[in-house]
Order: C-alpha cells, then sequence, then structure tokens
C-alpha cells in the first residue's frame, strides 16, 4: 500500500500591502511621518499598491480602500490587475485613507494601511482672510457713508452759504437804497422843491418833481434785482445828479461819458453799483471844497471788461474825514469796508471777479486834490 500527501488547496498567508506611489496631477508627493499635503490648486490623488508577498498564480487578490470622513462605511474595490485608488476631487480638510488587501482564499491583511492627508484650505475660505475681507468691507461701507455724509454736509454748507450770501447780497443792495434814498436826502430835495415853488421857479420845480419821481420809482423796481442793463444804471446817475446839483447852487459840474463801443441796452452790471460811490464824492469830496466843484464817470469797455472810472477834484478822504470828525452827521455814506463786503458778496457766485481801486490824488505839493475810484467789471456773456 502506498501513502500520498493531501494537497494543500487554500492559502492561508496574509497578505502585505503597501503604498508603492503617491502623485497629484501627475506629479509625485512624498510622505512624510505626517501623511501626505495638498494644495488647494491641486487637490486630485491618485495612490498606487503593491503586494510583498504575492503569489500572483495562486488567484486574484482584491484591495479595498476608502476615505473614512468622506465614505463613511463604504469601501472601493480594485484589483493587482489595476492596483490603484484615484479621487479627482477632495475638498479642503483633514482625512485618513485607509486600505487592506484579501487574497484568493478571502485571507485579509494583518495591519491595514492608514495614510493622513491634509487638504489645504484656500486662502480666500480661510478664516484669517474672512476676518480681513469683512474688516476692509466693513471699513469701504465705512468709508462711502462717510463720504456720502460729507458730500452731503459740503453739499448742505454750501446750499446754505449761498443763502445767507444771497441774503447778505439782499441786505447790502437795501443798505445801498436806503443810502441813496435816506430821509436827509428826501427831505433835502423836497425842501429844494418847496423853495422853487416859493420863489415861482415853477418849471425848475416841476423839473426837479419828474426827476426825483421817477428817480423814486426806479430804485424801487431794481430793489429785487441783481442785474440791470447799463443803460438803466445811467439812467439812474443822471437823475440823481440833477437833483444834487440844484443843491450845489451851480457850483458842481458832472459829466457822464461812454465807450462808443458799449452797447447800454444789452450789457448788465450789478444794480446800483455806482451810485454810492457817486454820493460818497459829493457828501465827502465836493461838500466841503471851495470854489468850482466837478465829478466825471467813465464808462469803458477792453477785453470784456467794463471800467467804470469816478472821478472828483474834491479835498480827499484824509480831509475830509477830519472835518467831519467836527461836525454832527445826520447821513452817514458808506464806509470802505461796506464798499468791499458789497462787491465780495458779488464776486462770490462770479467767475471773473470785481475789482475795486480807490486813488487818492495829490498835487505836485503833495495837496489832496480829489479821488479816483476805479471799479472794472468782467462782462459775464
Amino acid at each position: 500500500m502506498q501513502y500520498f500527501t493531501k494537497p494543500v488547496t487554500k492559502n492561508f498567508q496574509k497578505p502585505i500591502l503597501h503604498i508603492e506611489q503617491i502623485s497629484s496631477d501627475k506629479h509625485p508627493i512624498k510622505t512624510t511621518l505626517k501623511g501626505i499635503e495638498l494644495n488647494p490648486s491641486s487637490q486630485q490623488l491618485t495612490i498606487s499598491f503593491d503586494l510583498s508577498n504575492n503569489l500572483r498564480g495562486r488567484g486574484a487578490t482584491r484591495i479595498l480602500y476608502r476615505i473614512k470622513e468622506l465614505e463613511k462605511e463604504s469601501w472601493n474595490e480594485t484589483t493587482l490587475q489595476s492596483p490603484t485608488a484615484n479621487y479627482l476631487f477632495l475638498p479642503s480638510g483633514d482625512f485618513t485613507f485607509e486600505a487592506y488587501a484579501i487574497n484568493e482564499d478571502g485571507v485579509a491583511s494583518e495591519k491595514n494601511i492608514l495614510l493622513p492627508i491634509t487638504v489645504l484650505t484656500p486662502f480666500w475660505k480661510q478664516v484669517w482672510f474672512m476676518i480681513i475681507l469683512f474688516l476692509l468691507s466693513m471699513g469701504l461701507i465705512s468709508f462711502l457713508l462717510y463720504h456720502r455724509f460729507l458730500q452731503i454736509s459740503s453739499r448742505n454748507r454750501m446750499i446754505l452759504l449761498q443763502k445767507n450770501q444771497e441774503q447778505e447780497l439782499r441786505i447790502a443792495q437795501l443798505t445801498s437804497i436806503r443810502a441813496q434814498m435816506n430821509p436827509h436826502f428826501i427831505f433835502n430835495t423836497m425842501s429844494l422843491i418847496q423853495g422853487k415853488v416859493l420863489n415861482g421857479l415853477k418849471e425848475d420845480a416841476n423839473r426837479n418833481i419828474q426827476n426825483f419821481s421817477l428817480l423814486l420809482r426806479k430804485v424801487l423796481d431794481f430793489s429785487g434785482k441783481e442785474m440791470i442793463t447799463l443803460q438803466d444804471e445811467i439812467d439812474i446817475l443822471e437823475k440823481y445828479l440833477s437833483i444834487e446839483k440844484d443843491r450845489f447852487d451851480g457850483s458842481l459840474s458832472f459829466s457822464i461819458s461812454l465807450d462808443e463801443n458799449l452797447r447800454q441796452e444789452v450789457i448788465r452790471i450789478p444794480s446800483l453799483l455806482t451810485q454810492p460811490f457817486v454820493e460818497n464824492a459829493l457828501r465827502h469830496g465836493l461838500l466841503h471844497k471851495e470854489g468850482v466843484k466837478k465829478l466825471s464817470i467813465e464808462f469803458t469797455l477792453a477785453h470784456d471788461c467794463i471800467t467804470i472810472r469816478i472821478d472828483d477834484n474834491g479835498v480827499g478822504r484824509k480831509t475830509s474825514t477830519e472835518f467831519n470828525k467836527t461836525r454832527t452827521h445826520d447821513h452817514n455814506s458808506f464806509a470802505v469796508e461796506a464798499y468791499q463786503k458789497r462787491i465780495d458778496l458779488l464776486n462770490s457766485n462770479r467767475s471773473k471777479k470785481i475789482e475795486l481801486t480807490i486813488i487818492d490824488k495829490h498835487t505836485e505839493q503833495g495837496i489832496a486834490s480829489g479821488t479816483t475810484v476805479v471799479i472794472q467789471v468782467p462782462l459775464e456773456l
């Protein structure tokens, strides 16, 4: 009798699985003690396996793998014919890759492969970036709100300032009107007319009444206007000086001359701009002068600018100031500060500014010989 040993038909050897290569976007990745790390721009992962004790001729060995945090209890399976695990996209975070092998007889690996994986978070998703973005957004919103607040405040201030300037301009204009049509002037004019009536000078009295009524009506008509025609301004001056001339008992001579290029009915200037200066020349310059009293008013045009020149041969501002200190007034003419204030108010809304110059004239011996006022008014076409 012959005895035969029973052949071994089952493979009890536990497969030893190991990772042969790790790559991302076809670029190899080195493994460290902490596992592997993937950049936000490279979230694709490929892991290749091999068996250390594989007996390929004994049958097929299966490889099971998963990422526990993503796939839970579900395992992926491959074989030695294609020993790779492939993930096309991994989200940001920390994960653990797990794998083991089972041979053809169902014997599993003694130990599973555990590979820590860290997929870095893009900077725009990180907390520090979110905080900075939030702070920048809040800063930008705050800046825009603050800028808008400044714009609104600035606009409101400009509107308020403009209204205040318009109000002050109206006050200055009304002050100019009161300076022209003050009770002292009206009383003296009426007294002059009364005297001529009593002396039988009816024609002169009638002419004065007509000039005075026309002057009063024009002044009231123009009191609410900022700009009037040059012709209207000259009409007021002529009627005003015609009345004042009679009060100087014939010693006052005046002239109003115009450049040939001036079209009086077209050109517009600020209302009652020249009258206060003319009044000052009469009250302070010529009233105290002995002999012939001359007053000339010239309007010239050059380079889109009207030049108004008011010239008198009076006693001058210094002498007039000293004389006025010794007498009591019931009429107050404008001071230089009042002139300049009105012009500043007019200039506030003009692109081209009005300029005022006051010149004290003297003889060769240094004696005051009058005053010249020059007003330059750029035309705003």
